[in-house]
């Protein structure tokens, strides 16, 4: 198998605003660009956090779906 200079692992988490846990993928990317898709269409409207970790680095971002 072979894998670029580039390839990292991610993790990528969404959580309610009680702080549970509703999804996590956990991927490896093959290149700088870190692409993910989750299904949100079953979930009820309302706030939701996004978190995506690469290597030490986490990024964090509020989801509204309304």
């Amino acid at each position: 198998v072979s894998q670029s200079r580039y390839a990292a692992s991610y993790n990528l988490r969404l959580s309610d605003t009680q702080g549970r846990v509703l999804e996590v993928q956990q991927n490896t990317a093959r290149s700088q660009a870190h692409e993910g898709q989750l299904n949100i269409s079953t979930l009820p409207t309302g706030v939701y956090f996004l978190q995506l970790t690469v290597g030490d680095k986490t990024f964090s971002r509020k989801v509204i779906k309304e």
